[in-house]
Parts: C-alpha cells; structure tokens; sequence
C-alpha cells in the first residue's frame, strides 16, 4: 500500500468522503503520493471503471503516469499503451493533455473519477470553455472529481464550486513543518473569499486558522448544537 504522512492520511480520507474535492500544496508535499493513494482505494473498490487523468501540458503526463505506476505497480495489469494504465478489476487511467479534446473524452469514456493536475485557467477563452464543458459534464453524471495544484485559483473554484459543495484543502506556501505559517496578506485574502464554505468543506493548514476552527467547534458543542 502507499505509505502516507498524517497530514495525507487525514486528507485522503476526507477526499474519500467527499465526491469533489480542490487540493492546493506546494510542490515537495506529497501531492503525486496523496492521488496515487486515492486511485489505490478506488481501484480496490470498484470494478470496470474509467478513470480520466488530465494534466495542464503534454509534457507532464509522463512525469505523472510513471509516478503512479511505481507506486501502484502491485495494481498494474498493463502499461503498453503510453496514455493509459489498466489496473486490477478492470479498471482503466486515460491520460491526456488539457490541450486536447475535454468534451470528446469526458463523453467518449464516461468517466467516473477524474482528476485534474495542475489546472489553472489561463487568460484564454479555451480554458473557460473547458471548465464550462466539465461542468456540465458533472450536472448530467455521477462523477468524482479530485482537482490538485500548487497554485491557487479562486477562478477555477467559483467556476465549479456554485453549489458549494466542493471539500478544499490548502497547506500555504510557506508552510514549511505543515503545521506553523507567517502571516501571508495573500492566503488570507483566499481565505477570506473561501469563508462561504461550511467548516467540514475548508481545511487550510495554518496554526492560527486551526485554533479559531477548532474554538468554534467547542462553541458549538458547548451550546449543544
């Protein structure tokens, strides 16, 4: 099995809760390890399953299909084709390149996990005509998303998250034991336009954040709601 960190087994398992989720940390984190622990439970789990992998360029699919095959290589049936990787009970990753078609494959494989990597909306029409295209996809099917990054973009997040219903996890930058973080005018800012969401649905790595959140909770408890 993937071996995880306690901060990625806590996440893990709220990605597992929550049909739709935004993971924003920094590179050298653990993000390509988090999502190949995420495959390995879906894949043990569900059989004859289609899952889409779409990376930001073409050049990064290689990077992120090697990386998920040495850690999953236990669950790899084969991996002749250089897009895909079929696993264990059927189940088969497609990757591609955001540059490609998203609404030919999104209906072509009727995907029901897709995981975005390193997404963010540039300043091209495109990018929102696909962000468009994936939501749609996403009223109209029973799809889990997983969308991981080490930018944040509120544009991508108001774009799908208009019903409030996406769980998103943020360690900041500057983050450095995953535990303590400076003051950052600019994460607050994110957090600050983040505060619409429930506290279930918003997990964000900083000392200061975690004490408010978890003082409200014993507020809560104390006034027996």
């Amino acid at each position: 099995m993937v071996q995880l960190r306690d901060y990625q087994i806590k996440t893990l398992n709220k990605l597992i809760k929550y049909d739709n989720s935004f993971v924003f940390w920094p590179r050298q984190t653990g993000k390509s390890t988090l999502i190949s622990a995420y495959i390995e439970n879906f894949v043990i789990n569900n059989s004859g399953k289609d899952i889409l992998f779409i990376c930001d360029s073409r050049r990064c699919i290689k990077y992120a299909r090697n990386k998920i095959i040495d850690n999953l290589y236990y669950l790899v049936n084969n991996i002749k084709n250089s897009n895909k990787i079929s696993f264990v009970n059927s189940n088969i990753l497609t990757f591609f390149s955001f540059d490609f078609d998203l609404y030919y494959h999104l209906n072509f494989l009727k995907p029901e996990l897709v995981i975005f990597d390193e997404l963010y909306i540039s300043d091209s029409t495109r990018d929102d005509v696909k962000i468009t295209e994936f939501s749609y996809y996403m009223k109209n099917f029973n799809c889990k998303s997983i969308f991981i990054s080490s930018r944040i973009d509120t544009r991508v997040i108001k774009s799908l998250d208009y019903r409030n219903q996406y769980y998103i996890n943020i360690i900041p930058t500057n983050d450095k034991d995953l535990h303590l973080s400076e003051n950052n005018n600019d994460y607050k800012i994110i957090i600050n336009e983040l505060s619409y969401k429930p506290d279930e649905l918003l997990d964000y790595f900083d000392l200061n954040y975690q004490r408010k959140k978890k003082l409200k909770k014993l507020n809560k408890i104390a006034d027996g709601k």
